[in-house]
């Protein structure tokens, strides 16, 4: 074992355990928390597997020394999962499809762990704590809206029955963004590293431009078969399946969809040459106010391919 590598390891641990030490004391830093296998995985890439499971192991062990042992174990399942084992799908010159999914199955491990701890240190269902905290806003907004004295008992009335289906709807929302959440923060932490070891001069199989996206003839068969069979439990009253299922199912075939959607918008302006950044921000926050309209976009790319009709001229 290299001498350089450690060095290099032990940098890279001190790294760590400053970002970890300052996000656990200045609120304003914790986003930094969930970027913290970045520098392991760069350290895979460099140094192999063997450097940056010491550093891992280094890390959580301080980490526990300064904060609290729980931590230590919680960053060191994170780093493990997600930055030693994407640290080696680099080294192994992996594609981004096998890096994403190998740190979206680690990030989750680290979410089921967390909500684990929790529930075993607390003896109490995360979810129902969750769920009572958002119960516990409301009623303290609805108390204060009835002090005030502004509404009449029916406008009370219709206040209340849109905060409890609004809290209905978080309820069935969780499930989603429990899966949601560690593919977002999987997918920021490869384009991180994807820009970095660029930089460094290494050979990356970077994820292709959002405009180059396609989805694959499996995939779109797929998601028809789970459109129609939403559409024939809704018709035919299908109770046997729990709503909070099919809620999320469709939560990630409509995400598909409106990826596509902006698959579509970002080709379309590609082919029309549109090399303004502003343009593109301001057409990414106007299709997310929008994305009901950016899904169905989505899905005429998908089942008609829209973007070969404006570039039929290239084929």
């Amino acid at each position: 074992m290299k001498t350089r590598g450690l060095v290099e390891g032990a940098i890279f641990a001190a790294i760590i355990v400053m970002i970890t030490v300052a996000s656990n004391y200045i609120p304003f830093l914790v986003i930094f928390m969930f970027f913290i296998p970045v520098p392991i995985i760069i350290l895979g890439e460099r140094q192999g597997m063997k450097i940056s499971i010491i550093a891992s192991a280094g890390s959580a062990i301080l980490i526990g020394i300064f904060l609290w042992p729980l931590n230590g174990v919680i960053f060191g399942i994170l780093l493990l999962l997600v930055g030693v084992s994407m640290g080696y799908m680099y080294y192994k010159e992996s594609n981004a499809l096998k890096k994403i999914s190998v740190g979206f199955i680690g990030f989750l491990c680290v979410i089921i762990a967390v909500i684990v701890s929790f529930q075993f240190l607390m003896w109490i269902d995360f979810t129902t704590y969750l769920m009572d905290m958002f119960k516990v806003s409301m009623d303290e907004a609805y108390q204060i809206y009835q002090g005030v004295g502004f509404f009449d008992a029916n406008q009370l009335a219709m206040m209340k029955e849109s905060a409890d289906d609004q809290i209905q709807a978080i309820a069935l929302g969780i499930p989603s963004a429990f899966l949601l959440f560690p593919l977002v923060c999987t997918v920021i932490n490869v384009l991180i590293c994807d820009s970095i070891l660029s930089h460094l001069g290494y050979s990356i199989k970077k994820l292709k431009p959002l405009k180059d996206w396609v989805i694959p003839p499996s995939l779109k068969y797929f998601l028809m078969l789970l459109i129609l069979g939403s559409f024939m439990i809704n018709i035919f009253g299908i109770e046997e399946i729990p709503e909070i299922y099919r809620f999320t199912i469709m939560n990630f075939v409509y995400l598909i969809f409106g990826i596509m959607g902006f698959s579509l918008i970002f080709d379309y302006l590609d082919y029309k040459k549109v090399k303004n950044k502003g343009v593109k921000v301001f057409v990414i926050i106007l299709g997310l106010l929008m994305f009901s309209l950016v899904t169905m976009m989505g899905i005429a790319e998908v089942f008609l391919g829209v973007r070969r009709f404006f570039r039929r001229e290239q084929k």
